[in-house]
C-alpha cells in the first residue's frame, strides 16, 4: 500500500465521520498525514491537499454538530429535552491519582434529566515523565507504520493504524450512586488534554432524585476500578433559630 492507496482506502472514508467535530478523530489523522509526510510516504502536494481536505471536513462536521440559540424576543420552544438545570454543586476537592497525575472533582451539575460531572488533572513532575514514556512509544509506532507504508507492504501491518498521541493517558471514568439506589448510566462526555491541563467531563442518566439525600461520585481506572470517590451532600441543612 502506498500513499495513494491510503489515501483513498483509509483517509477519504474517514472525512464524512459525524465525530469530526469533537474528540480526538481529527487530531489522530492529522498526526499521521504528517508521518506519513515525514516518512516520504506522502509528497508535499498530496499532504497539502490531504490537509486542506481535512479541515473543510472538520469545518463541515462542526457547523453540522452546532448548536441552534434562539434569537431574542422568539418564542420558546414547546418542550425542553435537554432538561433544567437544578443545582450546582462547586466541590474542588482531590478525588484520585492515575498514573501519577492528581484529579480533582472540581464540579457537578444537577439537572432534572442528567448529572453532569467535571474533573481537573493537576499536572506533577511524574506525570510529566509518564507523557514522555507514551509519547516516545506512540512515536516509535508511527515511525514503524510510515515505514511499513513506505515499503509498499500491504496487510495488517499496514492497515492498523497507530493511536494518536495522547490516546490512553490518564484513563479515568466516573461512576454515580445516591443512598436511594438510583441505577445511573454513562452517557458520553469529552476530554481535553495538555500539559497544563487535564479535562474530563462525563455525564449520566436520570437526574437525581428529590429524595436523594447524598451523591457519591466515583473515579475509575481504565479496569473500572474505583480508585477514589466522593460523597456529597444533597439536602439542605436548615440553620437553628
Amino acid at each position: 500500500m502506498d500513499g495513494a492507496e491510503w489515501l483513498e482506502i483509509l483517509f477519504m472514508p474517514a472525512l464524512g465521520r459525524e465525530s469530526l467535530a469533537y474528540g480526538n478523530d481529527a487530531e489522530l489523522l492529522r498526526v499521521q498525514l504528517l508521518a506519513l509526510r515525514d516518512c516520504a510516504v506522502l509528497d508535499a502536494a498530496q499532504y497539502g491537499d490531504a490537509i486542506r481536505r481535512l479541515e473543510e471536513a472538520v469545518r463541515v462536521a462542526q457547523d453540522k454538530a452546532a448548536l441552534r440559540v434562539r434569537p431574542p424576543g422568539s418564542a420558546r420552544p414547546a418542550a425542553t429535552p435537554s432538561g433544567a438545570l437544578r443545582r450546582v454543586l462547586a466541590v474542588g476537592q482531590p478525588i484520585a491519582e492515575v498514573d501519577g497525575m492528581p484529579f480533582l472533582l472540581t464540579s457537578v451539575e444537577l439537572w432534572s434529566t442528567r448529572v453532569e460531572v467535571f474533573l481537573a488533572g493537576v499536572p506533577t513532575a511524574e506525570s510529566d515523565r509518564y507523557i514522555d514514556r507514551k509519547e516516545a512509544d506512540v512515536g516509535g509506532q508511527i515511525s514503524n507504520w510510515g515505514r511499513v507504508l513506505r515499503e509498499g507492504r500491504s496487510g495488517e501491518a499496514a492497515l492498523s493504524q497507530p493511536p494518536a498521541r495522547g490516546e490512553g493517558l490518564f484513563e479515568v471514568e466516573v461512576g454515580l450512586r445516591d443512598d436511594v439506589g438510583t441505577d445511573y448510566q454513562p452517557t458520553g462526555g469529552n476530554m481535553s488534554m495538555g500539559r497544563t491541563e487535564w479535562r474530563v467531563h462525563r455525564h449520566h442518566q436520570p437526574g437525581v432524585p428529590d429524595k436523594a439525600a447524598q451523591l457519591t461520585v466515583q473515579a475509575l481506572d481504565r479496569h473500572g476500578s474505583v480508585v477514589g470517590q466522593l460523597t456529597l451532600p444533597l439536602q439542605q441543612t436548615q440553620p437553628r433559630p
